[in-house]
């Protein structure tokens, strides 16, 4: 189920998107606790009304979600994406302004600046669909047929609801092979507990869990360690 700027019935809506990204930030944090190998960290203490999810790779790709009283917007940088090519800064300072006003905290976020973004996307609670940037026939026609012209399918097609994408991509990136159905209880948000824990990684410091477990904000009944 792929996920992209020109197939975005396929991204949930915001509430799913929020647990599915703090899963998935929980899944990285139990299974590797050296924060800077991880892909995905969620921050439910982002301030008082907001939480951030983010993915970060290490070679210069990245996307972060915001998740605020008003809705959730997404902003995501591919350093290949064939849509570098024909854009700049400047290109995407004068296209924002399509992005509803409820949306400023979020244009003056410092990880939502635009000197490196391929694609946002946003969507108000009241809204019945995600929406995406109107890049202009220009670009548009630069980019047609050319896949995943501005990266987003790369980077956001793990958002889906599917436990199976997540495990296909951890494995391989952690060169493991873990258990799908403990991989299918956290994305169903059942409440973490030690057995879980240590079925993923047997060699876990609960001291350091604990903290990401509260800045995730998880549901979990492990309190010690």
């Amino acid at each position: 189920m792929n996920i992209s700027t020109v197939n975005l019935k396929s991204l949930p809506d915001i509430e799913k998107l929020k647990r599915i990204s703090q899963s998935i930030a929980m899944l990285d944090a139990i299974i590797c606790q050296e924060w800077e190998y991880r892909y995905y960290s969620f921050n439910s203490k982002w301030s008082d009304n907001e939480m951030m999810a983010s993915m970060r790779n290490g070679q210069g790709n990245d996307y972060f979600i915001l998740f605020f009283n008003e809705g959730a917007a997404i902003k995501g940088f591919d350093i290949d994406a064939p849509i570098n090519d024909v854009t700049d800064k400047d290109f995407w300072k004068n296209k924002i302004n399509q992005i509803p006003n409820q949306f400023e905290q979020f244009l003056r976020e410092p990880a939502f600046v635009t000197d490196r973004a391929t694609f946002f996307i946003w969507r108000l609670n009241d809204d019945s669909e995600w929406h995406t940037l109107n890049l202009g026939t220009e670009i548009k026609a630069k980019m047609t047929n050319i896949h995943d012209f501005d990266g987003s399918q790369h980077l956001i097609t793990i958002l889906c609801e599917l436990p199976e994408v997540y495990k296909k991509w951890s494995d391989i990136y952690y060169e493991s092979d873990f258990p799908l159905d403990i991989i299918k209880n956290i994305y169903g948000h059942e409440t973490l507990t030690k057995e879980m824990v240590e079925t993923l990684n047997s060699d876990i410091d609960y001291e350091v869990l604990i903290e990401d477990i509260d800045e995730i904000g998880y549901p979990s009944n492990i309190v010690s360690w």
